[in-house]
């Protein structure tokens, strides 16, 4: 293709190699916003994320932890 280019027009040739390289830029871009938004990671990775952020925010204690928190710092509980 790049012969019959050069045959037919040097100008078009030029232009041509120009485009090129805009679009390997282009593709470049749209490989690394890929990238960001972990459309390549696997289902696995994604849930290992999300369990990890679970584990660390702070419990939510419920009312028959706090009677029985209490209860035990009066000694109720205690054999």
């Amino acid at each position: 293709m790049l012969k019959s280019f050069e045959e037919l027009d040097p100008i078009a040739l030029t232009k041509f190699k120009a485009d090129e390289k805009v679009r390997a830029a282009e593709l470049e871009v749209k490989i690394k916003k890929r990238h960001d938004q972990n459309e390549f990671k696997t289902q696995q990775e994604i849930d290992n994320e999300k369990a990890k952020i679970e584990m660390n925010k702070p419990k939510q204690r419920t009312f028959k932890d706090k009677i029985t928190d209490g209860m035990s710092k009066l000694g109720l509980w205690n054999k």
